[in-house]
């Protein structure tokens, strides 16, 4: 918490190791040793999870997303970055993590069999909280369908190195386009999925069509669409990704 383990000792041929300390990687330890401890527990391999009653430091990453004028920021910095040679694959895959809410691992394992336009949805084979239909807005749908002739394989982002393989990571070159649309350190790929949640909200959806859109696993959300995408939900996604796609247009509203 008091951010002490903050290093940049060297430890070897791979460099200094990316620990930074303080409340966010306190928080986010206790919750990897805690799961550590909870998958224990479940094995019989220990008797209870001391994590449990660990007071953890609020997020302050739950009070960052995107306002309009930023959108547009990362729209234009997306363009530009093409521009300068980064792939058409990393730059779209971020519009769609944008687009959709979607976590980052789905959207770079997508495969052409999952996406469905006829029924506006993503049919996601693993998903943090396992097979899901997600519903994917008109916006995002464009976005992806344009890849069809540039994408070749199995995946809608294919890794230029690996054939046959998807992209690997987002975050190094995400983290230039950040940079270069003048947004702060604290804006991650996992903001973007938090500012879709956010622009839903403005437009006075739900709770639960919120979580609907994102694949959580609130009760009755998950297992109601489970084989299908209610018309409404897909609706939804189509107005989220629209409202949010003029914005990166023209940085209005809001």
């Amino acid at each position: 918490m008091a951010g002490k383990t903050a290093t940049e000792e060297r430890t070897g041929k791979r460099g200094p190791p990316r620990v930074t300390g303080g409340p966010g990687t306190a928080a986010m330890t206790v919750s990897l040793l805690s799961a550590i401890f909870t998958y224990a527990r479940d094995h019989e391999w220990v008797e209870a999870n001391p994590c449990l009653g660990i007071e953890k430091p609020a997020s302050r990453s739950r009070d960052r997303y995107l306002k309009p004028g930023e959108y547009k920021a990362l729209r234009q910095a997306l363009v530009d970055a093409e521009m300068d040679g980064t792939p058409e694959t990393v730059t779209d895959a971020v519009r769609v993590i944008a687009l959709t809410g979607c976590r980052v691992s789905e959207v770079l394992s997508l495969t052409w069999d999952a996406v469905d336009a006829d029924a506006r949805c993503l049919r996601l084979a693993d998903t943090k909280t396992g097979k899901q239909i997600r519903p994917c807005g008109a916006a995002a749908l464009a976005v992806i369908e344009a890849r069809r002739e540039k994408a070749a394989g199995d995946y809608v982002f294919p890794s230029r190195t690996k054939p046959g393989a998807p992209l690997a990571t987002l975050k190094k070159p995400f983290n230039q386009i950040r940079d270069r649309a003048g947004l702060g350190p604290d804006v991650t790929l996992h903001i973007l999925r938090h500012s879709f949640a956010t622009v839903a909200a403005e437009m006075d959806y739900s709770e639960l069509t919120i979580a609907g859109l994102l694949g959580h696993a609130a009760r009755g959300v998950t297992q109601r669409y489970a084989h299908r995408v209610d018309r409404a939900l897909a609706d939804a996604a189509d107005q989220v990704s629209a409202e949010i796609e003029r914005r990166m247009e023209e940085g209005a509203g809001g």
